[in-house]
């Protein structure tokens, strides 16, 4: 592997930036949708248990709110394996 893939994680210096643009329209995309009229369902976690939705956990393996999206530290990992929408 060539010293350049090495500085860009094994990408080209090319799919590098377009993984960053990427990455910073992802970010433009998550502020949208966080901050739209219609999003207050969406931003924080289900309170499942306030509302008696007792089978929620069985429904849903990997519950995910938009806060959470915005703060994980896996959100690289989302847009690397196309997880992002």
């Amino acid at each position: 592997m060539s010293a350049a893939k090495d500085a860009f994680g094994g990408q080209s210096l090319s799919s590098f930036t377009k993984n960053q643009e990427a990455l910073r329209n992802c970010g433009k995309l998550l502020t949208f949708l966080i901050t739209h009229k219609d999003s207050g369902p969406f931003v924080e976690p289900v309170n499942w248990k306030e509302w008696g939705l007792l089978d929620y956990p069985k429904i849903i393996k990997t519950p995910m709110d938009l806060n959470l999206v915005k703060v994980s530290s896996s959100t690289q990992q989302l847009l690397e394996r196309g997880n992002y929408v």
